[in-house]
Protein backbone atom coordinates (compact mmCIF):
# COMPACT_ATOMS: atom_id res chain seq x y z
CA UNK A 1 0.00 0.00 0.00
CA UNK A 2 2.90 2.55 0.48
CA UNK A 3 4.46 1.87 -2.30
CA UNK A 4 1.66 2.81 -4.39
CA UNK A 5 0.81 5.77 -2.34
CA UNK A 6 4.78 6.63 -2.81
CA UNK A 7 4.66 6.17 -6.56
CA UNK A 8 1.73 8.36 -6.82
CA UNK A 9 3.35 11.21 -4.52
CA UNK A 10 6.09 11.23 -7.02
CA UNK A 11 3.79 11.22 -10.14
CA UNK A 12 2.54 14.61 -8.71
CA UNK A 13 5.76 15.74 -7.76
CA UNK A 14 5.06 15.48 -3.97
CA UNK A 15 8.34 14.81 -2.94
CA UNK A 16 11.70 15.31 -1.36
CA UNK A 17 9.26 18.91 -0.32
CA UNK A 18 11.73 19.66 2.45
CA UNK A 19 14.87 20.58 0.77
CA UNK A 20 14.84 23.84 -0.53
CA UNK A 21 18.02 23.13 -2.34
CA UNK A 22 17.11 19.99 -5.45
CA UNK A 23 19.97 19.72 -7.52
CA UNK A 24 18.50 19.32 -11.36
CA UNK A 25 17.71 15.98 -12.34
CA UNK A 26 16.61 14.95 -8.64
CA UNK A 27 12.68 14.40 -8.26
CA UNK A 28 10.73 17.01 -6.30
CA UNK A 29 9.17 20.07 -5.22
CA UNK A 30 11.60 21.92 -3.04
CA UNK A 31 9.91 24.77 -0.35
CA UNK A 32 11.74 27.26 1.66
CA UNK A 33 11.72 26.05 5.55
CA UNK A 34 9.23 29.05 5.75
CA UNK A 35 6.84 27.46 3.22
CA UNK A 36 7.66 23.86 4.58
CA UNK A 37 6.22 24.18 7.89
CA UNK A 38 2.41 24.64 7.49
CA UNK A 39 2.97 21.57 5.42
CA UNK A 40 5.39 19.47 8.08
CA UNK A 41 1.99 20.17 10.48
CA UNK A 42 -0.09 18.54 8.02
CA UNK A 43 2.19 15.82 7.44
CA UNK A 44 2.25 14.95 11.76
CA UNK A 45 -1.63 14.69 11.44
CA UNK A 46 -1.28 11.42 9.71
CA UNK A 47 1.61 8.50 10.72
CA UNK A 48 2.60 7.72 7.58
CA UNK A 49 2.02 10.46 5.50
CA UNK A 50 6.09 11.49 5.63
CA UNK A 51 7.28 8.27 5.01
CA UNK A 52 5.02 8.36 1.60
CA UNK A 53 6.16 11.98 0.49
CA UNK A 54 9.71 11.50 1.47
CA UNK A 55 9.82 13.55 4.35
CA UNK A 56 10.50 11.14 7.24
CA UNK A 57 12.95 11.46 10.23
CA UNK A 58 15.80 10.94 10.58
CA UNK A 59 16.45 10.87 7.16
CA UNK A 60 15.55 14.24 6.23
CA UNK A 61 18.49 15.54 7.79
CA UNK A 62 20.86 13.48 5.53
CA UNK A 63 19.37 13.83 2.45
CA UNK A 64 19.78 17.35 2.74
CA UNK A 65 23.64 17.04 3.76
CA UNK A 66 23.98 14.91 0.42
CA UNK A 67 22.06 17.35 -1.42
CA UNK A 68 24.40 19.89 -1.65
Amino acid sequence: MLDKLKAAALGRGLWNLFLPHLQPGNPGRPLSNLDYAPVSELLGQVSFASEVLNCSAPDTGNMEILSL
